[in-house]
């Protein structure tokens, strides 16, 4: 242990000892002066002032103490502090929650991993602990615990469930989270990318090769009226392996087909099925393994809507050419009473509503045809896949068009979008077809394409109803409904609040999901397709870097300053009692 002295100065209160000591040697000095009487001098106690003459110490008990308190207050003003170096820095918990995690059941390493930090972590001694999820995002995983009862209830979160493990990232924000001096440990199931040394991050892995066979993709698609699904199975093993793929409806789970696959080592196998149409959803499974977690894959048909659209246009030039473009998308509908896409180049008495979107045709006379270059904002859904190369452009040479340019002719906006109320889009597009080739070329059947499915991804519904296990899933809702209630495949339920029509799950559960939004229910399928987790051959177990002497043990240090103090306390009330006592 070693002691330490917050402020030395203070020992210059001694200094007060000598004068103290002065004050009870040093006497006033008298003469006998002969007087008539002593009747006005009844007590004629010798008179104890200081003075300059040194004479006999009287009441020494009270002088020694009052240099006792003296001492002490000095001790105390000093700041006495012990080191015992028995201390430790904070530690930052850093989990890998990728399901990789979960491989070989009761042997997983993510029971190995929570079994070492119970047994080795020395819980109970006086340091904080805080867990970090390192998933596809790295997050905080509750408050900061100090005991083993609370950090069982923290691993509660950790399931595993990720379907890729940020490590670097949750380190950087572990350590933004403990300051510079935190002790980082990183628990995973393999080991780190570079060896760490001796600093203030430990790497445990309790990994262990075992062999997988795994999804790593699956698809679903509808062509020529036959509904079909792709699936890519891998097998993670140097050897030959023989497995049952079945198939069969969900949730009802009726089967449908089953198969005996026979895999050759490493390899990857594609199997394409055909499909009722009459499933909505069916799941692939493969046989149980040692990693249960991606043996099985849901796919929702997709259901592309079709949209009302309304042609309105008196220019016979525009409108036949029209006419075949979005006919040939497949996605139109007769537009009915409410069209939700409206193609016109006259405002005058069209029908819209609420959920109408307008594309106005602006054929002006003072125009010129304009052969590029031409710029294209290549973010917005019209310019997905167009081409404009070699095309002729007709259109007016003002630089002003109401919204947002889309696509310009040098500094002539040719198309431009602006957004109104409740989500509705106006379009407005700038073409002369007598001074155009655009018309003729392959951009113009792209350009409609990208118009119909702008506004059936923006439709009521989910915009991919197929994903992998990470991603996002964009609902868009009926006018009018102000939340949504999320079904897991697990039976929780969350709701979500809609904002601008548009809501956005992140799902962490693979399998059939169910989104209610009042009006209308719709269905995803979330996959676990992730073939750098299901490969487990790479999955080791040790232990790499070490906590160096400066983070290992931090100053535990104890200020004694108030011992002093309270023995200075003491001393003072003893020597009052007998200063009253003496005085009496």
């Amino acid at each position: 242990m070693l002691p330490l002295l917050t402020a030395p100065w203070a020992l210059a209160a001694l200094a007060a000892i000598p004068a103290l000591a002065a004050l009870y040697w040093l006497r006033n000095t008298w003469r006998e002066v002969p007087v008539s009487s002593l009747m006005l001098w009844l007590h004629h106690t010798e008179a104890q002032a200081s003075g300059l003459r040194m004479r006999r110490l009287e009441t020494p008990l009270l002088f020694f103490l009052e240099i006792a308190a003296l001492i002490l207050l000095a001790s105390a003003a000093v700041g006495p502090r012990v080191d015992t170096g028995q201390g430790r820095w904070p530690l930052v918990v850093v989990l890998d929650d990728s399901f990789s995690m979960l491989a070989g059941g009761d042997e997983s390493p993510r029971r190995l991993a929570e079994a070492a930090l119970q047994r080795e972590l020395h819980w109970g001694d006086a340091y904080p602990v805080r867990f970090i999820l390192a998933g596809d995002t790295a997050v905080a995983l509750g408050d900061t615990v100090w005991s083993w009862t609370q950090a069982q209830q923290a691993l509660e979160g950790w399931r595993g469930h990720a379907a890729a493990a940020r490590l670097p990232e949750a380190a950087a924000l572990a350590s933004e989270l403990a300051g510079d001096k935190a002790r980082i440990l990183v628990v995973s199931d393999h080991g780190p990318e570079h060896e760490p040394g001796e600093g203030r991050l430990e790497w445990w892995s309790f990994g262990k090769p075992r062999p997988n066979l795994a999804f790593i993709n699956a698809a679903r698609s509808t062509r020529d009226g036959v509904d079909r699904c792709l699936l890519e199975i891998a097998n993670f093993e140097p050897q030959r392996r023989r497995a049952t793929l079945v198939l069969h409806s969900a949730p009802a789970r009726q089967e449908i087909h089953r198969e005996q696959l026979t895999f050759d080592a490493d390899e990857i196998r594609r199997v394409t099925l055909r499909l009722p149409k009459e499933l909505t959803a069916v799941s692939a499974r493969l046989d149980d393994d040692a990693l249960p977690f991606d043996n099985e894959a849901t796919l929702v048909r997709e259901e592309a809507p079709a949209v009302r659209v309304a042609v309105h246009v008196k220019n016979d030039a525009l409108r036949l050419p029209l006419e075949k473009a979005l006919e040939a998308t497949g996605r139109t509908a007769p537009p009915g009473a409410q069209p939700q896409l409206l193609i016109t180049d006259d405002l005058d008495d069209v029908p819209t509503t609420a959920e109408t979107w307008l594309v106005q045709l602006l054929a002006e006379k003072d125009a010129d045809p304009f052969i590029g270059p031409f710029v294209l904002d290549r973010t917005h859904p019209l310019t997905d896949g167009l081409n404009l190369a070699g095309v002729v452009w007709g259109a007016g040479k003002s630089r002003e068009l109401a919204g947002a340019p889309v696509i310009l002719a040098g500094g002539v906006p040719l198309i431009s979008d602006a957004e109104g109320l409740v989500n509705q889009r106006h379009v407005r597009v700038r073409l002369r077809p007598d001074q155009s080739t655009l018309l003729e070329s392959p951009a113009w059947p792209v350009l409609m394409w990208n118009l119909v499915h702008w506004r059936a991804t923006e439709l009521p519904g989910v915009r991919r109803a197929n994903i992998r296990l990470g991603e996002a899933v964009h609902v868009a809702v009926a006018l009018g409904v102000e939340s949504v209630v999320h079904a897991s495949p697990a039976g929780g339920t969350r709701v979500f609040p809609v904002a601008a029509q548009r809501v956005m799950v992140r799902p962490d559960e693979p399998g059939l999901h169910e989104i209610d939004a009042e009006t209308a229910r719709h269905q995803f399928a979330v996959n676990v397709l992730r073939r750098e987790e299901s490969d487990l051959t790479k999955s080791v177990t040790g232990r790499w870097g070490t906590w160096s002497d400066d983070v290992a043990t931090a100053p535990a240090i104890y200020n004694l300053a108030w011992i002093p103090l309270l023995v200075a306390l003491a001393v003072l009330t003893l020597h009052m009692a007998l200063a009253v006592r003496a005085g009496k």
